[in-house]
């Protein structure tokens, strides 16, 4: 996870990444292997300008976040429980976009069919 902004900054200036994605790596490597063409449509949470709230990386166990951990950290710190608003905001301004841009690539795709 790309915790603070001069991350991606860094991210941006090395790559000329406009976005990270690491999740879809395992995805990604699993249609290699198979010989299948492939596609991923993300959402962006945490714009270049936004810096995460936690570091979520250690708040892991296991490969998955500790939700409790992360609500005691929020709430000891003011900062970080509106960092965590603001990132849920984004969130969910994300999964509308997504919501949004599945519903015209499924007419779109019906009405080829």
């Amino acid at each position: 996870v790309l915790r603070g902004v001069s991350h991606k900054r860094e991210a941006f200036q090395r790559w000329q990444a406009l976005a990270v994605d690491m999740e879809s790596l395992g995805a990604a490597r699993a249609a290699s292997d198979a010989g299948a063409s492939w596609q991923v449509v993300r959402g962006i949470t945490d714009p270049a300008h936004m810096a995460m709230p936690l570091d979520f990386n250690l708040y892991m166990k296991d490969g998955r976040i500790q939700v409790p951990r992360i609500l005691i950290a929020a709430l000891s710190s003011p900062p970080r429980l509106l960092g965590l608003a603001r990132l849920g905001r984004h969130s969910a301004a994300a999964a509308r976009a997504l919501a949004d841009f599945a519903e015209r690539w499924a007419v779109r795709g019906s009405a080829g069919r």
